[in-house]
């Protein structure tokens, strides 16, 4: 792929539209989750976060302990919060970069030159943004759906760059039976919110012509929604299963508001030539 370089003028403005799109929708998410996590704890007013005994438990009203109690709380000094601040932007930061990387870098790529040598140059780069967002949103839900067919869902997590969820394990005392419609329910949505993103984020690697952008903006999606979790419970999750009102109200609203930047992102990748490669053609009609 060419270079970060600058912005042609044609794709800044959409660029930016995206940009803000995506980090607005973390923005809300994150409104949600903070709120949640207030009613469950929350910081009061010297500063101090009441967290989980667990870090990274339920988040909303009636959050209780791993023994089903009361949620234990407890006072964390400004070093701590600090320390926790620390570990979400590098954690956030890292992951960015290394998935888009990964997903948007090394996979679009190889997946566009495989595709040129069947269809014409533009069509094999929407080829790969599509089979590029699929794979990341797949494998943003593998973990906690094998779980979920073993009987134990939330048993396991993607690690770092989890979108946030209940650290409650559905199925730790028995078969999941009647929590597989809520299980499963959020893990279409967080596949719909991924596939939403990653739409995005291939997008704004073709606009810029670069990781650069795409990199910047997954972390800031991830550290606005990751804070309340991490600021004001600890750690991040681990696991993708919704549990709280507030998660449920922070997955939709993220999806929804994500609507608007991935249907911008698709208008640009349908109608513009799409810019790959130092050699790329500036007028491909195909």
């Amino acid at each position: 792929m060419g270079g970060p370089g600058r912005l042609a003028p044609r794709a800044s403005a959409p660029c930016r539209r995206v940009a803000a799109g995506v980090l607005l929708a973390a923005a809300a998410a994150c409104v949600f989750l903070a709120v949640g996590v207030g009613e469950a704890g929350g910081i009061d007013a010297a500063g101090s976060a009441g967290v989980d005994g667990a870090a990274g438990g339920a988040i909303g009203a009636g959050a209780t302990g791993s023994g089903g109690g009361p949620v234990a709380s407890v006072r964390v000094g400004a070093g701590e919060l600090g320390a926790r601040l620390g570990e979400l932007l590098l954690t956030c930061a890292l992951t960015a970069v290394v998935e888009e990387l990964v997903f948007r870098g090394l996979l679009l790529g190889a997946v566009a030159g495989v595709a040129r040598r069947f269809v014409g140059g533009r069509r094999a780069v929407l080829i790969a943004v599509g089979v590029s967002t699929a794979v990341f949103a797949v494998l943003h839900v593998v973990p906690d759906a094998a779980a979920l067919l073993g009987g134990e869902a939330g048993a396991a997590s993607s690690g770092v760059g989890d979108t946030l969820g209940a650290a409650s394990r559905i199925g730790e005392a028995g078969p999941v039976g009647a929590d597989v419609g809520i299980v499963s329910a959020s893990l279409g949505l967080k596949l719909a919110q991924a596939l939403l993103f990653g739409t995005c984020m291939a997008a704004l690697l073709l606009m810029s012509r670069g990781l650069v952008v795409p990199i910047a903006v997954h972390a800031g999606f991830d550290a606005l929604y990751f804070a309340p979790a991490v600021l004001m419970m600890g750690g991040f999750p681990s696991t993708y299963i919704c549990a709280s009102a507030a998660e449920w109200a922070a997955l939709a609203a993220s999806c929804v508001v994500l609507l608007w930047p991935a249907a911008a992102s698709a208008r640009w990748l349908a109608c513009r030539v799409v810019p790959y490669g130092a050699n790329e053609p500036s007028g491909d009609p195909r």
